[in-house]
């Protein structure tokens, strides 16, 4: 295919696209042509306010286009809504027209109040209409608007859908769901559940009596102080999550996760840093071509990993599973049931004292293992096409060398070992702890 003909393919598509957009109304911008496209325009400000008295729907609708929304909840019983008009034309006689003409519309059935304006009579628009609005404190609220700043402060349930425009949002008495994107989310102080779904953009939230879910790409997400589970699923996205009560269940590409004092963990992750201290439950990790650094972990832990590196320090679950390539794994200081499948690298170990079984099989791997204190701990270890370097001042009961290297000790009287370590070419070494001694470096 021609460059000519490449080139026009894709003016098609796009065209196709535009027009798609256009015909569904889902353009959120607005191109104007006529006889002041030439000549310079000037800014002005007109106002209008408009006072609805009780009683009236307990759920309020504000739809807007090109501006921004300030709604704040209060302990009055009304609604005083207030509308800025900022127009852009040539002279203040013509601004003062179309500031005569563009009015607030209130649309009132049983169940809600819709707040607007009559924007779409206007064939020549080039103005932005902002909404500042009191309210009942305990009232439903939701709000449709694009290219603008969204602040809302003590209502209800709370939904807001800003295309195009930052929002900021506190002490909801209810549910909130926002959506936007290209601009930053900050959420403060929510009593029930949390929804928001963002892009390109960074999303602070804190203290929600409830479960956040984010959905999300390539930007922050910061959740503090969540009473029940936090959801992130985003790519490109770097999470940090602090203090959740409940299951911390995110996932991410080519950025970091840091967890820091949740309940549980589960992480799903490709090219990412993955960094988790103080888990209090179980913790599921999916890792590729990755670090995952553990610290302070009390519940089980699996980790199935591809070209992913493993540190963890004070793991106290009942079972431990961890299956890697190509990078090291590295544990200190932990206890329970141990599986570790690995190849290519390096597996260092520094178990507490053990009760339940350790397990390390390894293709191409080398492993270290401290001797635990506390006991003669039946063990025996296997390499073929390797070496075995036993540096215990204890005699083995059993030794042999070949193409497949053998050691057994402490094995008297126990039908099988609490310690098994089998690799292929590699080198396993064991040798007396000395953690007691050491600075740790990490």
């Amino acid at each position: 295919m021609r460059s000519k003909e490449i080139f026009f393919l894709i003016l098609l598509v796009a065209a196709g696209v535009f027009f798609y957009h256009a015909y569904t109304d889902k353009l959120d911008w607005e191109i104007e042509w006529g006889e002041d496209f030439l000549f310079k325009l000037e800014e002005f400000e007109f106002e209008e306010s408009h006072t609805i008295d009780a009683p009236f729907p307990h759920i309020i609708h504000v739809v807007n286009r090109h501006g921004e929304i300030h709604i704040q909840g209060t302990e009055e019983d009304r609604i005083v809504v207030t509308l800025q008009k900022t127009i852009r034309r040539r002279t203040a006689e013509e601004a003062q027209d179309v500031a005569n003409t563009l009015k607030i519309v209130t649309e009132q059935t049983d169940h809600s109040i819709v707040l607007t304006t009559n924007r779409g009579e206007f064939k020549k628009k080039r103005f932005r209409t902002s909404f500042t609005i009191s309210l009942p404190e305990d009232a439903d609220v939701t709000v449709s608007n694009t290219y603008g700043v969204v602040k809302i402060a003590n209502t209800g349930d709370t939904n807001i859908h800003n295309s195009y425009g930052k929002v900021i949002v506190s002490d909801i008495e209810g549910t909130l769901t926002v959506k936007n994107k290209y601009d930053d989310v900050d959420v403060q102080n929510v009593s029930a559940d949390c929804t928001i779904d963002s892009n390109n953009a960074s999303v602070d939230v804190t203290k929600v009596d409830g479960t956040v879910q984010v959905y999300h790409r390539y930007g922050d997400v910061n959740l503090k102080d969540i009473t029940r589970d936090a959801i992130v699923d985003a790519s490109n996205t770097t999470i940090f999550c602090r203090n959740v009560e409940g299951l911390a269940d995110v996932g991410s590409t080519y950025r970091s996760i840091s967890l820091t004092n949740v309940g549980a963990a589960k992480v799903r992750a490709k090219n990412c840093e993955i960094d988790l201290d103080g888990v209090k439950g179980n913790c599921v990790i999916g890792s590729n071509y990755g670090r995952v650094k553990l610290a302070n972990i009390q519940g089980d832990l699996k980790i199935d990993g591809k070209n992913t590196s493993v540190y963890g320090k004070t793991i106290l679950g009942d079972k431990i599973t961890i299956d890697t390539t190509y990078r090291d794994v590295e544990l200190e200081d932990f206890s329970g049931e141990t599986t570790i499948l690995h190849s290519n690298g390096k597996v260092l170990l520094t178990p507490k004292p053990l009760t339940l079984p350790l397990i390390v099989k390894g293709k191409y791997s080398d492993i270290n293992l401290y001797w635990p204190k506390g006991g003669n701990y039946s063990i025996k270890a296997e390499n073929k096409g390797g070496d075995i370097e036993w540096k215990l001042p204890y005699e083995l009961s059993f030794k042999k060398e070949n193409s497949v290297s053998v050691i057994k000790a402490f094995m008297e009287d126990a039908e099988s070992p609490l310690i098994f370590l089998y690799t292929t070419y590699g080198t396993i070494w064991i040798e007396e702890s000395t953690v007691a001694d050491e600075t740790d470096s990490h």
